[in-house]
């Protein structure tokens, strides 16, 4: 019996997994499946074809109480951090351990490469950050946005810019090549977000997509997961 195939929409920390784990049972469209996660959450709520949904676990509980989703499918995936990448041609890796240092990193950098500042986890995140350490204003211009982290990795991977810096989750820094993660942001800029997955109601092939869900999140596959940048705590 052929497998269906599944539509997922995904918040983009998850597509380096999802595509391993799942390419051959979803559709794979870099924006249009995988995204900043609020971008997604609004593709979903806009009622396009959905089997398998990826967000924030609180996401998903918001959705949930409010009867969109099939409730005893729902799994989580894992923690997601954030952290700093360069690229992988960068000869010394830069100090991050504390507020200063990245401090020091941010104004250095020729460009800081980052995902939607507005719609995504991860560029809320650094807005806040760099707003924090008190240099915005001095950074601003040297920001480059893109919709996702992914797309913002490959593009400071494409870059022909040694002193780039990027700065999103890093799940999508992993599966980046010749981009490399130098760490996780230092303690009092930590983030970590929990990504769940679930079945919506809407869903035209529910067991199916329950299956998916039971291999993504089976303990057979938790140091895949693991190596993707899912931590299970």
């Amino acid at each position: 019996m052929t497998t269906p195939h599944l539509h997922i929409i995904s918040a983009g920390a998850a597509m380096g997994l999802t595509r391993e784990l799942l390419g051959d049972q979803i559709s794979i469209n870099v924006g249009l499946n995988f995204g900043a996660v609020r971008t997604m959450y609004d593709l979903y709520v806009s009622g396009v074809p959905c089997d398998l949904l990826l967000l924030t676990r609180a996401q998903i509980d918001e959705l949930d109480a409010a009867g969109c989703l099939v409730s005893d499918s729902i799994l989580d995936v894992g923690h997601v951090k954030t952290g700093v990448a360069v690229r992988a041609d960068t000869k010394v890796d830069p100090d991050i351990h504390d507020a200063a240092s990245l401090k020091t990193m941010f104004l250095k950098a020729s460009s800081i490469y980052c995902p939607d500042m507005k719609q995504s986890t991860a560029g809320l995140h650094v807005a806040g950050m760099l707003k924090q350490l008190g240099i915005w204003d001095d950074v601003k211009n040297h920001i480059s946005e893109h919709p996702n982290g992914a797309t913002a990795m490959r593009m400071m991977e494409t870059s022909n810019d040694p002193d780039s810096i990027g700065c999103t989750q890093v799940t999508e820094i992993i599966y980046t090549p010749s981009v490399r993660l130098v760490g996780l942001l230092p303690k009092e800029f930590e983030l970590s977000t929990v990504y769940s997955i679930a079945v919506p109601k809407r869903s035209t092939a529910p067991e199916a997509a329950k299956a998916a869900i039971a291999k993504l999140c089976s303990d057979a596959n938790q140091r895949v997961r693991a190596a993707a940048g899912f931590d299970a705590s």
